[in-house]
């Protein structure tokens, strides 16, 4: 018997002593399968009752997200997901962790979520949950969490990532990838991009597009091949604390064009949307899987690195820029989206007087680049 089974039998044995279960939420499973059947799923219900109408759009689809991935994990066992038990919720973690590759934060914030819908369930009176089990704060304590000190990216030379570039046949998938180096773009930010966000100097587009460069800060001091990236406080759902405004050089003006001349024809904002409805991209996980098909699975990985996903090309735009051209740091925190002056040290008063502007780093992002022969 493995040192894994042998806990839990005698677990199982010390329980019976005291008349308690090591999985007290099993003999109600049925019942939520009913419960479901005929009311509809838990979960949903606590949207809701508590959060639909009190929170902003984005975190409805957090909560929905978590639940979806919840429910889809749990089909491979024999349990509903409201009566889930500590083993599942920890194999959960490391399913989404391992198998699908997932940055911790990433887990965490779905556990979180899951974590609040069960306090729904315990502290209604309908439901069975008590207040003295939750198996997503146990598995929380017991999941075998990444070690995030000794985690680094690998270092992925640029003639590494021309040859990537090269393999990547789909221009949709290329483009996405290509913002995330080039713009150090979230993916966050990639799925909330608009049509007005971007300007390219191109007849045919532009007419095409009516929308296309019509935000204010892009029409009105008449700029041309730029992308502007709202701060978390103008899009909800990005994450930068500042907006900033970046330079298109050839290789990303080259390959937008490419993808606007076959996007859908859906009438919606956003520049990029789901490939079926044609509509917003509200599953961050759409954009790691192109990320880790496209990217990761091109480089070789030893198991003390961080997995290969979108925030890869902001880690790599940061440290070219820092590293190899050893840009100024203010410059390259407006680039990023930082607050100028920000940093893990404690700011100096001066920072607050620090500024950065887009003629700051135009010229001198357009001439020094880094180009992937696109």
């Amino acid at each position: 018997m493995s040192e894994n089974n042998s806990g839990q039998s005698e677990r199982k044995k010390i329980g019976e002593i005291f008349n308690r279960t090591a999985d007290p939420l099993e003999e109600f499973n049925e019942g939520f399968r009913e419960v479901e059947e005929k009311y509809g799923d838990p979960f949903e219900k606590f949207l809701k009752e508590e959060k639909e109408g009190n929170v902003a759009s984005s975190t409805l689809n957090g909560y929905q997200q978590a639940f979806r991935h919840f429910r889809e994990f749990m089909r491979s066992t024999d349990r509903h997901p409201a009566c889930a038990n500590t083993g599942h919720v920890v194999d959960f973690v490391q399913h989404e962790l391992e198998v699908k590759g997932n940055e911790t934060s990433t887990v965490k914030t779905k556990l979180q979520k899951l974590d609040i819908a069960f306090n729904y369930l315990q502290r209604s009176s309908i439901y069975p949950q008590e207040s003295d089990y939750n198996p997503f704060a146990n598995a929380k304590k017991k999941a075998n969490w990444p070690d995030k000190k000794n985690e680094k990216f690998p270092n992925v030379t640029r003639s590494k990532l021309c040859n990537i570039f090269e393999q990547i046949t789909n221009i949709r998938r290329l483009i996405i990838v290509l913002l995330g180096f080039k713009c150090g773009m979230r993916q966050g930010e990639i799925r909330n991009l608009k049509l007005q966000d971007i300007h390219i100097k191109n007849t045919d587009v532009q007419s095409y597009y009516e929308d296309l460069g019509t935000d204010p800060r892009i029409k009105e001091q008449n700029r041309e091949n730029v992308i502007y990236i709202p701060s978390r406080h103008n899009r909800p759902g990005n994450k930068s604390k500042r907006h900033r405004l970046l330079p298109l050089d050839d290789e990303v003006r080259r390959t937008l064009l490419d993808y606007l001349l076959i996007r859908p024809d859906c009438g919606e904002p956003w520049v990029f949307v789901t490939q079926t409805d044609h509509e917003h991209i509200t599953d961050k996980d759409r954009l790691n899987e192109i990320w880790r098909e496209e990217v990761a699975s091109r480089i070789d990985t030893k198991e003390r690195h961080r997995p290969i996903r979108s925030h890869f090309g902001r880690h790599w735009f940061t440290s070219y820029w820092r590293v190899q051209d050893d840009l100024n740091r203010e410059l390259i925190q407006y680039m990023r989206g930082d607050k100028i002056g920000e940093s893990y040290s404690q700011n100096e008063a001066i920072d607050e007087y620090i500024h950065a502007y887009f003629e700051d780093i135009k010229e001198e992002y357009l001439s020094k680049v880094f180009k992937f022969n696109i």
